[in-house]
């Protein structure tokens, strides 16, 4: 259960990360963000679990470069990655270097200091829908 928190986790923050890395809009993703908010919804995981992914979540920060690379830190284990911005469709992509993980986040809203992310599990709609995740990050001073 924690591996499969840990690649939720990474996946949504590189997802964000990539968001952020590009400006959209007076919204730059580049710099290092943490988590302020996180929501999980699912009637495929119990209480107990969700609960344990979303402290997880609450304690990751994360770091998106201008280079298009980016790390997420969980749990004292930190995470490479890239991420990609489409800001036409409002969406962040990301892959993580160590898994290979692949994933989509919605951007909902975006500013200077604040970003807010919904992630579907998993992020291919024709799969059955396992959980989503509504994040706020917040730009870390």
């Amino acid at each position: 259960m924690k591996k499969l928190f840990f690649a939720l986790s990474f996946f949504t923050l590189t997802l964000f990360l990539s968001l952020f890395s590009c400006k959209s809009g007076g919204c730059s993703i580049e710099g290092t963000w943490s988590v302020s908010q996180v929501k999980i919804q699912s009637d495929k995981f119990p209480k107990d679990i969700i609960n344990m992914m979303e402290n997880e979540y609450a304690k990751s920060t994360y770091i998106f470069r201008k280079d298009g690379t980016m790390s997420i830190s969980a749990s004292g284990v930190e995470t490479p990655g890239q991420y990609v911005f489409n800001a036409e469709a409002a969406q962040l992509g990301w892959k993580d270097d160590a898994q290979g993980v692949e994933n989509v986040l919605k951007v909902l809203s975006c500013t200077t200091d604040n970003i807010e992310l919904l992630q579907r599990m998993p992020a291919d709609e024709n799969q059955p829908l396992t959980a989503t995740v509504s994040l706020t990050l917040v730009r870390k001073q």
